[in-house]
């Protein structure tokens, strides 16, 4: 996707986001190893800590893979498309897609906020922080989709459709 339609700080949200978090997982498991094998005793929030890390940064990093669009696709049948069938193919399954998306972040939000009654056993924070990866995650994807479809549009309308069907 042409970098032109979205900012560069915009673009490196995710990027950053998914760097720190990975980065918190490392020191949080190294924390309870550390724990575990040299003291005998680990933290008991580590475990529940980096789980909560670990769904925030497969949500954000499902945005970002979004936007380089390295998802995993079965697209047998677009390459045996001609390139504008197989471009007008792309569209329309990310437009079901960021549909979709919409769905998952409006139901997601409401999900978030009823779990916001319970509190994590180790941790002691609202359930929502782990629950609010979904519909943000959702969002940042949706984001990325509509971008994505807006530029498939002018790729399409300007006839700058590359062969192989999905790009």
């Amino acid at each position: 996707m042409s970098a032109t339609f979205i900012p560069g700080w915009l673009r490196r949200i995710e990027e950053t986001l998914g760097t720190l978090l990975l980065m918190l997982i490392f020191g949080t498991v190294a924390l309870q190893v550390v724990g575990r094998f040299v003291f005998d005793a680990p933290p008991f929030w580590t475990e529940e800590l980096a789980r909560y890390l670990f769904v925030w940064l497969v949500c954000i990093g499902s945005a970002e893979v979004a936007r380089t669009r390295d998802h995993i696709t079965m697209d047998i049948f677009a390459l045996m498309l001609p390139p504008k069938l197989g471009k007008i193919l792309q569209i329309i399954i990310n437009a079901v897609v960021a549909s979709t998306l919409v769905i998952l972040v409006w139901y997601g939000t409401f999900g978030a906020m009823r779990a916001g009654r319970v509190d994590s056993i180790a941790l002691g924070v609202p359930e929502s922080l782990l629950y609010g990866a979904l519909p943000v995650g959702a969002a940042f994807m949706t984001f990325r989709l509509v971008a994505a479809l807006f530029f498939d549009f002018v790729t399409l309308w300007r006839g700058e459709v590359s062969a192989g069907g999905l790009s």
